[in-house]
């Protein structure tokens, strides 16, 4: 999407205005959540968005999960989009895992850090 004149920001960076508005590609739900990352990523210490998760979560609704947190874990089932935000608990990020759940190096239903380390299934 392409933004012409004048854009105004809410000061928060989740509701933009412009006068002109150009479609420019289709987003699919996960591009929707890898910009969601980046975007976490240049806004460490904005609110979090409700489709965030906090320290676990599961890519279970559509095959995307973000997870944030000073021991972050998430898991999904095969061809889920894992995204895995360590901080430092002050809000500034210290590490970003993307991961696909391939069946090979990220199994199902088992629970990776943003390392893509296997972590404990309690917590």
């Amino acid at each position: 999407m392409e933004l012409r004149g004048n854009i105004d920001e809410d000061g928060y960076g989740s509701r933009i205005a412009a006068p002109e508005i150009m479609l420019v590609k289709e987003l699919t739900i996960d591009d929707l959540y890898r910009l969601g990352v980046l975007w976490m990523s240049k806004h460490p210490k904005s609110e979090l968005a409700a489709a965030v998760m906090v320290e676990s979560g599961e890519a279970y609704r559509n095959g995307n999960v973000i997870v944030r947190g000073k021991n972050p874990r998430a898991r999904g089932k095969a061809g889920d989009n894992l995204y895995i935000v360590r901080d430092d608990g002050d809000g500034d990020i210290v590490e970003i895992g993307a991961f696909k759940v391939d069946g090979i190096k990220i199994l199902p239903d088992v629970y990776y850090d943003a390392k893509g380390r296997r972590v404990n299934e309690k917590k």
